[in-house]
């Protein structure tokens, strides 16, 4: 039988003018009662809600949004907006290459690496949601329209390196509401942990066993498990898993690949220990994943 899978909609970097010379674009937006196309994308979003409400539906739930929140959204989640009540938002976007090069340093910086890197779960519905209060919201505010009168005009335009800025401002702010809100450990990512996760996101195929990661980020075992699950709240293996079910999920929506090739695509040994893996992650098999897709076509 001939399967009637579409691809859903994917938004590339060209899509919203992002490039190696703009890595960085802030639009306004107003929703009022319609849903915007159910997307995913390869870049990073972060949602500033001005005022109004909504329901943000991501892969694995949804739930109400409102003034002065925000969300961040990583590379390759599937979410959309609907059921929106006069909803206002600012929405900024960048490369991954702004945070894996000229902000790399911001992982330092106490509950960043937790907040933009955080496992999901059912508790978080797969992205990150910051609660923030007047005087935050309105300093996040205040540090990223500028960048829409710059794309809008070529007088007095914004400088790349002026835009990033802003970008780490708004990383920080959050990361402040962010801390308050959560448990956290005093310790920051390292670089131990950082080439941790890059080795994780870059080769998630890779039959990964701690012994090898941690001699490839030089140092023990015992060391990096400590270390990395102090900063990010999880084990490396952990991590592991939650990248290679991301990058599933966006093979299932996107490629009519069977699910066993996917499952090999992703590092997993067969398809049974893939959809259980799957499953747990987002609550439903890899079947039933791509089923429910299937009614959200590529526009």
């Amino acid at each position: 039988m001939t399967s009637r899978f579409e691809p859903s909609t994917h938004w590339q970097s060209q899509t919203v003018g992002l490039s190696a010379q703009q890595p960085v674009r802030v639009f306004q937006t107003q929703h009022n009662d319609e849903r915007n196309p159910r997307h995913d994308h390869d870049f990073w979003e972060i949602v500033m809600v001005i005022s109004g409400k909504a329901i943000h539906e991501i892969d694995i739930g949804a739930h109400p949004i409102k003034s002065q929140q925000a969300i961040i959204i990583r590379p390759g989640n599937f979410h959309s907006f609907h059921t929106c009540r006069k909803l206002n938002i600012l929405n900024c976007v960048f490369l991954p290459s702004v945070i894996e090069n000229e902000l790399a340093w911001l992982l330092e910086e106490p509950a960043v690496g937790q907040m933009l890197y955080h496992p999901m779960n059912t508790k978080q519905l797969g992205s990150t949601v910051i609660n923030c209060s007047r005087k935050h919201a309105q300093r996040c505010l205040d540090s990223i329209k500028p960048i829409i009168s710059s794309s809008q005009s070529a007088h007095m335009p914004v400088s790349r390196s002026n835009a990033i800025n802003r970008v780490a401002t708004v990383i920080s702010e959050l990361a402040e509401q962010w801390a308050g809100q959560h448990d956290l450990s005093e310790e920051c990512i390292s670089p131990v942990v950082y080439r941790t996760m890059q080795r994780l996101t870059e080769q998630p195929e890779h039959p990964w066993q701690m012994d090898a990661l941690a001699d490839q980020v030089h140092c023990s075992k015992a060391y990096l498990t400590r270390l990395f699950s102090a900063a990010m709240g999880i084990s490396p293996m952990a991590y592991l898993a939650q990248v290679r079910a991301e990058q599933a999920a966006i093979l299932l929506r996107r490629t009519l690949e069977p699910v066993s090739h996917i499952a090999e695509r992703t590092g997993y040994p067969n398809a049974e220990h893939f959809s259980r893996r799957f499953r747990d992650h987002f609550l439903m098999t890899p079947s039933a994943y791509r089923r429910r897709h299937q009614k959200y076509p590529t526009y």
